[in-house]
């Protein structure tokens, strides 16, 4: 019986890779030897079913996988914004929003990598857990660099990754405040704070935002929000390059 379990289990992974080398085929990674083949099957093999069948699991390509995308999305923003002058903070924000799970996680669920991840029966859904897919994103843009290099990773990338930062960066730059907010989160893991105070004699409120003990911006507007508003802005153009 263990025999016939065993017979089993690998005849439904042939055919799964079959599969999957035929879809990775389809996103334009061609000519994928055997050797090559092993590693994209490590890139959709799930955790649990490498402690269950002792495959090897994504987790180190996952791990690999996040690196690179932060260097060549971060080269890529570089490359292609900096002709409108944006500030790093800015940069670091959709950069942030590009490769979080998020982001990620859809990407993966459009290219239908889901459908190939390897997993134990009874945890079929985990394809539908956030930072799994995003994890499955990560690492098969790792085996893409380890067996085919940086430049067949780029093309993939520019077909199906930049392509959303464009939006992204769009509803990075429409907010001051949000903006602000979001900058200093991503890199500071905290959010600035607004010291409101009233002028009696002008008529007028003044905001001032601090962060770490230091006024990055002032403001000033007939109510409270635009008062804050406006010092986001103030603190925005100080960043600008």
């Amino acid at each position: 019986m263990r025999k016939k379990t065993s017979w089993n289990i690998n005849t439904h992974i042939q055919k799964h890779f079959k599969d999957l080398v035929f879809e990775l085929n389809k996103l334009g990674i061609n000519q994928i030897s055997q050797k090559e083949k092993n590693i994209f099957f490590q890139a959709f093999t799930h955790t649990t079913f490498h402690n269950l069948y002792k495959a090897k699991s994504y987790e180190m390509l996952e791990f690999l996988g996040d690196a690179i995308l932060q260097k060549n999305v971060s080269e890529y923003i570089f490359k292609n914004t900096e002709s409108n002058k944006i500030n790093p903070g800015t940069a670091t924000l959709i950069r942030s929003k590009l490769v979080n799970k998020t982001c990620l996680s859809n990407l993966a669920k459009e290219l239908k990598l889901d459908k190939f991840l390897l997993l134990p029966k009874g945890q079929e859904e985990l394809v539908k857990n956030e930072k799994v897919l995003s994890d499955l994103f990560e690492s098969l843009c790792a085996a893409i660099y380890i067996t085919k290099g940086n430049d067949v990773l780029e093309v993939f990338l520019q077909k199906y990754l930049y392509p959303k930062m464009q939006d992204l960066e769009y509803k990075t730059l429409k907010n001051a405040k949000g903006r602000f907010q979001e900058i200093f989160q991503a890199t500071t893991k905290s959010a600035g704070k607004y010291v409101i105070s009233f002028d009696e004699e002008k008529k007028i409120y003044e905001a001032k935002l601090i962060h770490s003990e230091t006024i990055y911006g002032i403001g000033y507007g007939k109510n409270k929000k635009e008062a804050e508003q406006n010092a986001a802005e103030d603190a925005l153009k100080k960043l600008v390059i």
